[in-house]
This record gives structure tokens, sequence and C-alpha cells, in this order.
């Protein structure tokens, strides 16, 4: 479900659910800009009644 919606952002690479931590996936986009924006668009996103999106930047984000 997670690429369905990131995956409509331009830029967008890949999203990696990651294994050590519950409800945490790793997104990753070929810009800043275009991680921006997804970010902004997505923020608070409802997935269902009773979870909804908290994005952040990762620390130590790098641009490949």
């Amino acid at each position: 479900m997670l690429k369905l919606l990131f995956e409509q952002f331009a830029g967008f690479k890949s999203v990696m659910l990651q294994d050590n931590s519950v409800g945490t996936a790793l997104v990753q986009f070929r810009l800043a800009d275009h991680a921006a924006v997804a970010l902004n668009g997505l923020q608070g996103f409802k997935l269902n009644p009773t979870h909804t999106l908290s994005l952040s930047y990762s620390r130590g984000s790098q641009i490949d």
C-alpha cells in the first residue's frame, strides 16, 4: 500500500519496510525537492480509521 501512495509523486525510487522497527519505512526519492512534495502531500494521510501517516526526513539522509 505504501508504494501505491508514494509512487504517484515525481522522483519516487523505492520504499522499504524496516525490519527492526514496527510501523517504520524508508522511502527514497531522486531529489530532496521530490521528497518534500511527497512529505507535504501525504503528511497526516489516514491509512484507515485508526492509523495515520506521520512522516519525517531520515537523520543522515543522503541523496545519491
